[in-house]
């Protein structure tokens, strides 16, 4: 292949440049590693500021040593020399690279034997004129799990020569049969004695050919216990395996809290504790202390937990042991109503009670959590003092009547009854029956909104030629408005057509908006648009209709609107 070497004018040449160049060797040498140069000449040509010196290398199979060689300018044409030599790099690319590989195999029965088949290969075929490549070669124990020599497979050594042309040689590593159930196990082959060895093992598996392991689901242990009360009892967890325990076969096993506490001695806990399964047996049997007491709770729950199996396959890592209540029954608490309303006041602030009660006396200590939330009352324009942060009742102990308190805001605004939301949760040590949530209804009592009707029940106008008109749609408040009063309106065909799609008449136009109506008026008007025509046609009718009123009530809050023919015949 050529080499080219590039040399740079400092400037782009404004006419045609000659180059003369040799080259000199270095560790490289002319005629075996590339074709020497001796008065080349390359042109260069004008407009250009660079010229390309060629050389050729020669390529070889030897594996060798980096090479350079020096190219050096001579003259060139016109101009001046700053820098007349470079140095040229020959990389070898035939060093040897040698790798080992190996295949796993199935173990075989007693009495058989399979072969765990070794590559051990160079990246290219040895090149000739080189001395034989010996690489040796030993297999080992694998790493965890690990196949052992004499037991699960016959140790081998030696090594393998390449020669010219070679790139591949095949060692066997002979296992030894069984008909015993057991992990797949590792097998090392190692190389060694070249510097040229790029991947020095390889670890293939022996592999398991004699069915599955026993297998286990500890979901199916689930138990329970009634409690007692000052003594203890056991709590036995029992699971069966699938088929007959082998050799090594163990699991861990711990217990973990739920609303059974270990901590308040509810039962004994178990840390990390080894269970060996003997060989040929099939059940489990794990035992855990409940201790019996006085307390009237509820029925609490802790778990069997296992990991790190060994020989056997585990489905259902956890069971669920049960602590039943025999102390009696536990208080239940409910809201004594769904609403509880309160007059709102003026200035001054009010507390509505929200009232509930017990069906038993409550047991010391038992609590429940609550908190408040907004509907249409809202805190953040002060109708209520909320109670946002989560609050927690505790009993102090016999009490079967409690009251929760929420401060109302007073204010002289015309509003609507608004409401808000008081929600109890989290129950320890007593039952919550019926609904978790009331409401607390705050009643206005600063006087009503202003009614607001359309005038009239119906309408009625003579349509017209071609011209249009308009007509006018009165509204009337039994009162002076607020302020702040609005109203939106709109039409919508019956008979008559607003030509909103393409085969429809166009008998008037169709209207929308929002009417807003000054402080103090007690009536306003808006105004729809009537298309005349020459049809002979019957009466039509439309209708205009109220919607979303702001601070005011919506009476009649449609009519109809009737366009009168008159294009009588001549």
């Amino acid at each position: 292949q050529t080499l080219y070497l590039v040399a740079y004018f400092n400037q782009n040449l404004p006419s045609d440049v000659t180059v003369t160049y040799h080259t000199v060797d270095n560790t490289a040498h002319a005629g075996s590693d590339y074709v020497g140069v001796s008065g080349g000449t390359v042109t260069a040509s004008a407009g250009n500021n660079r010229v390309l010196l060629p050389i050729t290398i020669k390529g070889d199979t030897s594996p060798e040593s980096t090479e350079d060689f020096k190219v050096i300018i001579d003259s060139i044409s016109s101009g001046t020399i700053e820098d007349s030599q470079a140095t040229a790099t020959i990389d070898d690319d035939d060093t040897i690279e040698v790798y080992v590989d190996c295949d796993d195999a199935d173990e075989g029965n007693v009495g058989e034997s399979n072969n765990v088949v070794c590559h051990i290969y160079l990246a290219k075929p040895y090149p000739a004129g080189e001395p034989d490549l010996v690489i040796d070669y030993n297999s080992q124990d694998g790493s965890s799990p690990s196949a052992i020599a004499g037991e699960d497979y016959s140790s081998v050594s030696g090594h393998v020569t390449f020669t010219t042309g070679d790139t591949e040689k095949i060692v066997n590593i002979p296992t030894i049969g069984d008909d015993v159930v057991e992990d797949d196990e590792n097998v090392k082959m190692v190389i060694s004695g070249s510097s040229s060895i790029v991947k020095s093992a390889s670890e293939p598996e022996i592999l398991n050919d004699d069915g599955n392991f026993p297998s286990v689901d500890f979901s199916t242990a689930d138990v329970s216990v009634v409690e007692g009360n000052s003594s203890t009892k056991t709590l036995n967890f029992h699971c069966k395996l699938d088929a007959d325990a082998i050799a090594d076969s163990y699991f861990d096993y711990y217990t973990k809290d739920d609303t059974a506490q270990s901590g308040d001695n509810d039962y004994e806990a178990i840390s990390t504790t080894r269970y060996n399964i003997p060989v040929g047996t099939r059940d489990i049997n794990i035992q855990v202390t409940v201790n019996g007491d006085t307390k009237v709770e509820k029925d609490e729950l802790f778990y069997l937990k296992v990991k790190n199996e060994n020989h056997i396959v585990v489905s259902g890592h956890t069971a669920k042991g049960t602590i039943i209540n025999d102390d009696g029954t536990l208080a239940t608490l409910q809201f004594d109503k769904s609403v509880y309303d309160i007059v709102e006041g003026n200035s001054s602030t009010k507390t509505l009670n929200f009232t509930l009660s017990l069906d038993n006396h409550a047991l010391a200590g038992s609590s429940f959590d609550y908190y408040t939330f907004d509907g249409s009352a809202k805190v953040a324009d002060s109708d209520y003092i909320g109670i946002e942060d989560e609050e927690r009742y505790i009993f102090s102990g016999g009490e079967t009547n409690i009251t929760i308190p929420v401060t109302i805001n007073g204010d002289t605004n015309i509003e609507d009854d608004e409401e808000f939301y008081l929600y109890i949760y989290n129950e320890i040590n007593l039952t919550i029956s019926g609904t978790q949530t009331a409401t607390g209804n705050i009643v206005n009592d600063d006087g009503s909104y202003p009614k607001l009707d359309i005038e009239n029940p119906s309408y009625s106008t003579y349509e017209g030629n071609n011209s249009s008109h308009t007509i006018d749609i009165k509204l009337v408040l039994d009162k002076p408005a607020f302020e702040d009063t609005s109203v939106e309106y709109f039409t919508y065909d019956r008979s008559a057509q607003d030509g909103s799609t393409p085969t429809e008449d166009t008998d008037y136009i169709a209207t929308t908006g929002i009417l807003n109506i000054p402080k103090g008026s007690t009536s306003a008007t808006f105004k729809v648009t009537i298309n005349g025509d020459t049809n002979i046609e019957p009466k039509e009718m439309f209708i205009v209709a109220l919607k979303k009123p702001k601070n005011v009530t919506l009476g009649r809050s449609s009519s109809g609107v009737y366009i009168l023919n008159d294009d009588e015949h001549n």
